[in-house]
C-alpha cells in the first residue's frame, strides 16, 4: 500500500459509523446526570449535587459493552479509586509547590497501576481527575463529605445498572454470540459475492476473529478455573466450540453458492434467535448429506434451541483444550504479574512530566487559568486508549466545538430548571457519540460540564468557554510536545517486537496440529480442538498487532509510514494463520501421516523467521530443500499454500 503524503490526516478527520444506538446506557447516563441535579435545585444544595453527578458521570462514560459481571466488578475498583482520589486532592490543595508535587505523584501512580489491567486503568484515571478537581475546588464541609457524595453517584449508576441486569440478565452475552453469528453470516455472503482474494474477503475474516476473540473473552475468560460444570459454561464452550469449526469451514470451503447462501441465511436467522430468546426450528439436512458445514450449523442450531439440554445433547467439546487447573501461589508467580513492562514505566513518566509542567502552567501562565490545563492532559495521555497525538487533536477540535454549542445555549437558555433539559438531551447522546469517535464525544462532554459549573456558580451566567477551551489547548499543547514530540516516534522496533512473537505463537499453533495432546479422555479431542487455545492466541496476538498498526496511521510520519510499510507483513502473517487453521480441519480426516514431518519443519522455520539472529539466512536453505517434497504433489492443499506464504515473508 503506498503512502500518500494526507493519508495520516484523513485517517485523523474519519468518524466511524455508530452500528446502533445504546439508548440503555444513553437512559442511564441522562438519569444520573439530571436527577441528582434536579434534587440540588430543589433543595439549593447544587454544588454536593454536581459531584453526585460527576461521579455517576465518570461510571457511565467509562462503561463498557461487557457482561454485567464485568461491568460491576470495574465499579467496584474504579469507584473506590475515584474516592481516594478526591482524599488526597483534599488534603494536598491550597499548598502551593506541594499541591504541584502531590498532583504529580499522584499522576506518576496513576500512569503506573494502569498497567494491571482495563478496570485498574479506569479506576487510575478516575484518582487522577478526581484529585485534579478536589486541589482545586475547595469546601469548608467535612473531607469525608465530597468524597461520599461521589460515591453515591457511583452507587446510583451501579443501581440503575443493577436494574437493567435483573430485567434482562444475559442480554451482553446473547448481543456478543449474535454478533459473532452476523460475522459468520457476512463471511458466508461475502465468499458468495465476491472472487477469491478479493480484499472484502481478508476484511470479513479479520471481522471474525475480532468478534470470536471477544466472545471468547466474554463468556469462557472468567469461567476457566470456576469449580464443576454448570449449564452456562457448558452451553457457551459449544457455542464458541461449533463456531470456531464454522468460521474454519466457511474459510475452507469448496461447496456452492447455495450452500454457502443457506449458511448466511441460518446464521443469521440464529442471530436473531439469540437476540430474543426465541426457539430455532430444526434444520432439516439430507439424511445422506455429508457436507461438514451443514452438519455444524445444525449442530449450532440444536445447542442454541437445547441451552438446558446441550451438555447432554453433545459432549462438551474440550473446552477448547484449556488448563482448567487453579495454579499454585508462588512468589516467583506474584512478582510476574506485578512486574511493569518497560511500556506501562515509560507513559508513567510522560504523563508525571507533562503533569508537571501543565500544573506549573496553571500558575504561572498569563490570565486567569483553570484546572483544566491539567484535566486536559490527565485525560489526553492515556496510552491505553489510544494514539497520544490522535486523542490530543481530537480533543482540541471536540472542545472547540463543544464550547460554541454551550456558548449558544447559554445565550438562549435563562439559568433555571431550563437547563436541566439541555443536560438530558446531552447525556443521552453522549453515548452514541463515543461509538462516533472521541471528537464528537468532546464536543458533548463540553457544553455538559460548562453547563453544570454554570449551575453552580451563583448570580448572572457566567460563560467560561473561551477560558476552557484554551485550558484545553494549552493542555493538549503540553501533551503534544512533552508527550509526544520530544520523545522517539519510530514503531519499527515495537513492531517488529511484536510481530516475532506473533509468528513464534503461530510456529507453537502449527506444531499443534500434529502432535497429540496428552489426555486421559476415552474420546481424546479431535486435532481442530486440541489446537483451539493455540488458535486463539495466535489470532489474538496478530489482532492486537493490526490494532497498533491502524492506531498509528493517523499519526504524521514517520510512524504513519512504518505502520503502512508494515501492513503487508501483517497481511501475509494473517494468511499463514488461516493456513494453518486449514490445515488442523482436514488433518483430521486425512490419512496422510508424512505431511507431519513437513508441518514441524514449516513450523521451526517460522521461529527462526521470527528471531533471524538464531538462524541468520539458514531457514531459508531449510525452505528451499522442502520445495521437492511439497511440489511432489502428495502433500494437502493447506500446506502447499502455508509454504507459498511463507515465502512471501522472504520476499517482504
Amino acid at each position: 500500500m503506498a503512502y500518500q503524503p494526507a493519508q495520516w490526516l484523513r485517517n485523523l478527520a474519519q468518524i466511524s459509523p455508530a452500528p446502533y444506538w445504546p439508548w440503555r446506557q444513553s437512559l442511564r447516563l441522562t438519569l444520573v446526570t439530571t436527577v441528582p441535579m434536579i434534587v440540588g435545585l430543589l433543595t439549593g444544595h447544587i454544588l454536593p449535587a454536581m459531584i453526585v453527578c460527576l461521579g455517576g458521570l465518570l461510571t457511565g462514560t467509562s462503561e463498557k459493552n461487557d457482561p454485567y459481571l464485568a461491568r460491576f466488578r470495574r465499579i467496584l475498583i474504579a469507584t473506590p479509586m475515584g474516592m481516594s482520589g478526591y482524599l488526597l486532592g483534599s488534603l494536598i490543595g491550597g499548598h502551593g509547590v506541594a499541591t504541584i508535587a502531590g498532583v504529580v505523584v499522584v499522576a506518576l501512580l496513576s500512569g503506573l497501576v494502569s498497567g494491571y489491567g482495563a478496570a485498574v486503568s479506569a479506576g487510575a484515571l478516575q484518582m487522577l481527575v478526581m484529585t485534579i478537581v478536589a486541589a482545586h475546588v475547595h469546601s469548608t464541609a467535612s473531607i469525608w463529605l465530597m468524597p461520599s457524595l461521589f460515591a453515591c453517584g457511583a452507587a446510583f449508576a451501579a443501581t440503575l445498572l443493577a436494574i437493567e441486569a435483573l430485567v434482562s440478565p444475559k442480554r451482553p452475552e446473547r448481543e456478543i454470540v449474535a454478533n459473532l453469528l452476523n460475522a459468520l453470516a457476512h463471511l458466508a455472503r461475502t465468499y458468495v459475492q465476491t472472487k477469491p482474494g478479493d480484499a472484502k474477503i481478508e476484511m470479513a475474516i479479520r471481522s471474525v476473529n475480532d468478534a470470536q476473540s471477544k466472545a471468547y473473552a466474554a463468556l469462557m475468560h472468567n469461567q476457566l478455573h470456576a469449580d464443576g460444570r454448570s449449564v452456562a459454561r457448558d452451553w457457551s464452550a459449544n457455542i464458541l466450540s461449533i463456531t470456531d469449526r464454522i468460521a474454519a469451514l466457511l474459510n475452507t470451503s469448496t461447496d456452492d453458492t447455495n450452500v454457502l447462501k443457506l449458511a448466511a441465511d441460518r446464521l443469521a436467522f440464529l442471530a436473531k434467535t439469540i437476540m430474543y430468546k426465541a426457539t430455532p426450528n430444526a434444520m432439516k439436512i439430507d439424511s445422506q448429506s455429508t457436507n461438514p458445514l451443514l452438519y455444524n450449523l445444525s449442530q449450532l442450531s440444536s445447542v442454541i434451541g437445547s441451552p438446558n439440554q446441550s451438555a447432554r445433547l453433545f459432549p462438551i467439546l474440550h473446552l477448547f483444550s484449556l488448563d482448567r487447573s487453579k495454579p499454585d501461589f508462588s512468589l516467583s508467580r506474584l512478582r510476574a504479574r506485578l512486574l511493569l513492562g518497560p511500556e506501562v514505566v515509560n507513559a508513567a513518566i510522560r504523563l508525571a512530566i507533562c503533569m508537571l509542567i501543565a500544573m506549573v502552567a496553571e500558575f504561572t501562565a498569563p490570565g486567569y487559568r483553570s484546572y483544566w490545563i491539567p484535566l486536559s492532559v490527565a485525560v489526553i495521555l492515556k496510552p491505553d486508549f489510544g494514539s497520544v497525538f490522535v486523542r490530543a487533536v481530537q480533543r482540541s477540535a471536540g472542545t472547540l466545538v463543544g464550547v460554541l454549542v454551550a456558548t449558544a445555549i447559554l445565550m438562549v437558555m435563562p439559568k433555571d430548571f431550563y437547563l436541566v433539559f439541555v443536560i438530558a438531551i446531552l447525556s443521552a447522546t453522549i453515548p452514541w457519540a463515543a461509538l462516533k469517535g472521541y471528537a464528537l464525544q468532546c464536543s458533548l462532554l463540553t457544553p455538559l460540564i460548562l453547563i453544570l459549573i454554570d449551575l453552580i456558580v451563583a448570580g448572572p451566567t457566567v460563560n467560561y468557554g473561551v477560558q476552557r477551551l484554551t485550558d484545553t489547548v494549552i493542555g493538549a499543547g503540553i501533551v503534544l510536545i512533552f508527550g509526544y514530540l520530544i520523545w522517539p516516534k519510530s514503531i519499527d522496533k515495537s513492531i517488529k517486537s511484536n510481530f516475532s512473537q506473533a509468528l513464534i505463537t503461530i510456529a507453537d499453533y502449527l506444531r499443534s496440529t500434529v502432535t497429540r495432546s496428552a489426555t486421559t479422555d476415552e474420546t481424546p479431542p479431535k486435532i481442530f480442538d486440541q489446537s483451539a487455545a493455540k488458535r486463539r492466541s495466535a489470532y489474538s496476538e496478530l489482532s492486537n498487532l493490526r490494532v497498533q498498526l491502524q492506531r498509528s496511521t493517523s499519526e504524521p510520519p514517520p510512524a504513519s509510514t512504518e505502520a503502512l510499510a508494515w501492513l503487508p507483513a501483517i497481511a501475509t502473517a494473517e494468511r499463514i494463520c488461516e493456513c494453518v487453521t486449514s490445515y488442523a480441519l482436514v488433518s483430521e480426516s486425512s490419512s496422510k501421516n508424512s505431511d507431519s514431518e513437513i508441518v514441524k519443519k514449516l513450523a521451526d522455520i517460522l521461529e527462526r523467521v521470527a528471531n533471524p539472529k538464531d538462524g541468520g539466512a539458514i531457514q531459508w536453505d531449510q525452505i528451499d530443500q522442502l520445495h521437492e517434497h511439497i511440489s511432489g504433489g502428495n502433500v494437502e492443499k493447506p500446506i502447499i499454500e502455508l509454504y507459498e506464504n511463507i515465502l512471501k515473508l522472504k520476499d517482504i
